[in-house]
């Protein structure tokens, strides 16, 4: 450490040695701590910005590029620069455009809600989340308040802004109210509708709690013609046929919020078309009308109930009803809601339909008259059934004939086959003059499907004075029946000397 002294002039006056000391002093302070600055201050690492026009960092610098865009990371070095390119970095994407933007977060419930706090905003993508409860959807209207909350993001690409949220502000409000105001005086011509405005005697606003208006000047609705309830008064004078009572329909809602201060958004009021109407203070009814239910006359009662003959209902008009006592339902369609039709309760008596789709029916009772036709129905059915018998003796000589023919059917839907059925019975006598002689009366019968494989097993003899029965069944192997074509059963017997032959056949044409 250097030490500063003094002038040792033994000529200097008192207040040029004051002087000197003080300078000495304040020298010597400075410099003790220049020599001691680094026990005191505790210096942070610096960093540098490398930029990059590629992700990858394939080429680096350390300056922005001279279009503004590309790619930034932040390294911390100690004494000197890094050497360039720098391994191991993570870039970002970088613009030297700085951005302004508000982002919006909103909410549904009815009390004002509390501050969401603060977010954090990646400039780079502009990614963010939304505070626990909120969301960045903008919420519909559904009968309760909607809020929203804002924050402003200033920045450039590459960096994390950190905003605040602003207090919360109605964006929608969920009351609304509608009704009918009723003008006070019965006339012949259409009033206007009640006045809107700030001033005079017009209305300004709506009461949701009481359901009453407010005026500009405080004044009662009475004073612009119109009131609440329906007027009691009686319709008469000469013109009195031709006077009317008037209504008008009234809608309310809270208006949007598009304020930035927060104050709170006024009120949107609408009035529909005034319309002449009879007010109707009990039940209307016809003359002629009796309750018992032998259909005279009509009535109508206050409370909607309503007893017609003969209605028509034209246009696009709904009916609806929780029961239907009796008559005929005549449409052209009938259009079930999301809700489907549940059931059919009723003796409808007949249904004439060219179709009926899908579904089941239940029913304890079916008498059809004519037969169904439909492939569902013929599973495992015999279509049809042709049967005959046959008989041949020696005194016909051999040969063969018909027993029974069956046309196959002609079905599109789908396809038969033909099973048999068949019986053979044979005899053989004796030869005359030659009793005993086995060997030379002989006998044998079969039955066969012409056309096709189908064929019994046949009887047969070969000693004198013996009969034989045989009995079998075959199904034609070949395949399905020809549609339309015809087969035909033969019996066919053949013998020597004195014999004799009968048989019987079912044929079966039977569904796949």
């Amino acid at each position: 450490m250097t030490v500063n002294q003094p002038s040792q002039d033994p000529n200097k006056d008192a207040a040029t040695s004051a002087w000197e000391q003080e300078v000495t002093q304040a020298t010597n302070r400075m410099q003790h701590q220049i020599d001691n600055i680094n026990e005191s201050v505790v210096a942070s690492t610096p960093t540098v910005a490398i930029y990059s026009k590629t992700q990858d960092g394939e080429v680096q610098q350390f300056t922005p590029f001279a279009d503004g865009d590309g790619f930034v990371a932040y390294f911390k070095y100690t004494d000197e620069l890094p050497t360039l390119p720098v391994s191991g970095l993570t870039f970002s994407a970088y613009s030297d455009e700085e951005i302004d933007v508000i982002i919006k977060q909103y909410i549904e419930q009815n009390a004002r809600p509390t501050n969401p706090g603060t977010t954090s905003y990646q400039v780079s993508g502009g990614v963010w989340n939304s505070s626990s409860g909120w969301t960045k959807t903008k919420l519909d209207r559904a009968g309760i308040n909607i809020w929203f909350s804002e924050a402003r993001i200033k920045g450039q690409a590459g960096q994390t802004v950190t905003a605040k949220w602003s207090n919360a502000k109605l964006l929608y409000g969920g009351a609304v109210a509608s009704g009918i105001l009723y003008y006070n005086t019965a006339q012949t011509s259409a009033p206007s509708a009640p006045p809107l405005g700030s001033s005079g005697a017009v209305i300004d606003g709506y009461d949701y709690d009481s359901g009453v208006f407010s005026l500009a000047n405080n004044a009662a609705l009475s004073t612009i013609g119109w009131q609440y309830v329906p007027i009691t008064v009686a319709m008469s004078g000469a013109n009195s046929i031709n006077k009317k009572h008037w209504q008008v329909t009234f809608h309310v809602e809270t208006a949007e919020a598009t304020l930035q201060d927060g104050t709170t958004p006024g009120q949107i009021i609408t009035f529909g078309t005034v319309e002449g109407f009879i007010p109707i203070g009990s039940v209307l009814q016809s003359d002629n009308y009796s309750g018992s239910g032998t259909l005279a006359g009509w009535q109508i009662d206050r409370s909607g109930n309503a007893d017609f003959n003969n209605v028509n209902v034209r246009g696009n008009s709904t009916v609806q009803g929780s029961v239907i006592v009796d008559g005929t339902v005549s449409a052209d369609a009938i259009n079930v809601g999301a809700g489907g039709l549940s059931a059919i309760d009723a003796n409808i008596g007949t249904i004439t339909a060219g179709t009926i789709n899908g579904g089941t029916i239940n029913a304890a009772n079916v008498s059809v008259s004519g037969g169904f036709s439909a492939p569902q129905l013929a599973v495992g059915v015999i279509m049809q059934i042709a049967f005959g018998t046959y008989s041949r003796g020696s005194q016909n000589g051999n040969g063969s004939d018909t027993v029974c023919t069956l046309t196959a059917t002609q079905h599109d839907d789908f396809n038969t086959r033909l099973l048999m059925i068949a019986n053979c019975r044979g005899f053989s006598g004796s030869r005359e003059g030659t009793q005993g002689n086995y060997n030379d009366s002989t006998f044998s019968t079969s039955i066969q499907v012409s056309g096709s494989n189908i064929t019994t097993t046949g009887a047969s003899c070969s000693a004198t004075n013996s009969n034989q029965t045989r009995a079998a069944s075959r199904t034609l192997a070949t395949g399905n029946l020809t549609k339309g074509s015809t087969y035909t059963v033969l019996g066919s017997t053949s013998g020597s000397y004195n014999w004799g032959g009968s048989g019987d056949c079912i044929l079966l044409e039977v569904k796949i």
